[in-house]
C-alpha cells in the first residue's frame, strides 16, 4: 500500500517518523499556540501570538515588536537530519511584502540566527526572504561552513497570499540532493552545498523585521516526515 502525496509516492510503512504542528487557542491564556505531535512547538514572539481564521484556513500568527531586527518564530527539537531523508511542508502567509526577513525550513542553527541580518554558517535548507535585497521568495542552504542563497528560483514574488512550501532532503548513497518547491511552481533541485548528513536539524518558521515595524507570519501547518 502506498500514499500519493505532493512529492510523489510514499510507502505506507511503520519505518517513518511523522511530526505535525497545528494551530490552536490555549484555553488558559486564549493565545494562539500550536499542538505538536512528535516534536515541540516553542514560540518566541514579543509582539504577540494570536489565533486567527479566515476563508483560507486557521492560523496562529507570530508577531515581532517594533524594534529593528526583532524576530518571531516557532521551532522544535534538533531531531532531523538529511541521512533520514526528511520531507518538509509548511503552509503560511505574511502580513506584509516589505521590510521582511524570513526563514522556513530545517536548520542546525538557532531560529533567531536564521532571520538575523547576518546569515550564519551551518547546515540548513529552506525558504528565504530578505526584501532589503530583493522582493521575491528565494532558497537558502548551508553545508556547515558555506552557504548559498538564491532569489527568484521558486517563481513567486513576496506577497501576503497563502503559500505552501515543500522541501525534500535526500541522502548520500541514494540521491544526494535537496529539492524545494513553492505552491505549484516548478521544483528546484540542488546537488551542491547540502546540509551534512551528520548534522541534527530543527524545524523553524520565523520572521524578522528589517525596520521598526511589526511583522507577522501566519502559520497553518508544519509537517516533517522522515525515516526512523
Amino acid at each position: 500500500m502506498t500514499i500519493t502525496g505532493k512529492d510523489g509516492i510514499f510507502p505506507d510503512s511503520i519505518n517513518r517518523r511523522i511530526a505535525e504542528i497545528l494551530p490552536y487557542r490555549n484555553p488558559s491564556t486564549l493565545l494562539g499556540e500550536f499542538t505538536a505531535h512528535g516534536d515541540q512547538a516553542n514560540i518566541t514572539a514579543s509582539g504577540g501570538n494570536i489565533l486567527d481564521a479566515d476563508s483560507t484556513g486557521i492560523f496562529s500568527y507570530l508577531q515581532t515588536n517594533l524594534i529593528v531586527n526583532n524576530s518571531a518564530y516557532v521551532d522544535g527539537n534538533t531531531q532531523y537530519n538529511r541521512q533520514k531523508e526528511p520531507a518538509f511542508h509548511c503552509r503560511f502567509k505574511l502580513n506584509s511584502n516589505s521590510n521582511v526577513r524570513m526563514f522556513i525550513g530545517l536548520t542546525s542553527r538557532t531560529s533567531a540566527e536564521m532571520v538575523s541580518n547576518a546569515i550564519p554558517n551551518g547546515s540548513y535548507g529552506g525558504l528565504y526572504v530578505d526584501t532589503a535585497a530583493v522582493g521575491s521568495f528565494g532558497t537558502i542552504r548551508g553545508s556547515g561552513g558555506a552557504f548559498v542563497k538564491e532569489f527568484g528560483t521558486l517563481g513567486s514574488s513576496v506577497d501576503t497570499s497563502l503559500h505552501d512550501f515543500y522541501m525534500w532532503m535526500k541522502k548520500s548513497g541514494g540521491l544526494n540532493q535537496v529539492s524545494m518547491q513553492l505552491d505549484n511552481n516548478d521544483r528546484v533541485e540542488y546537488t551542491t552545498t547540502l546540509p551534512s548528513t551528520g548534522a541534527l536539524l530543527r524545524y523553524v518558521a520565523g520572521i524578522g523585521n528589517i525596520s521598526n515595524l511589526a511583522r507577522r507570519i501566519y502559520i497553518a501547518k508544519i509537517a516533517i516526515n522522515q525515516e526512523v
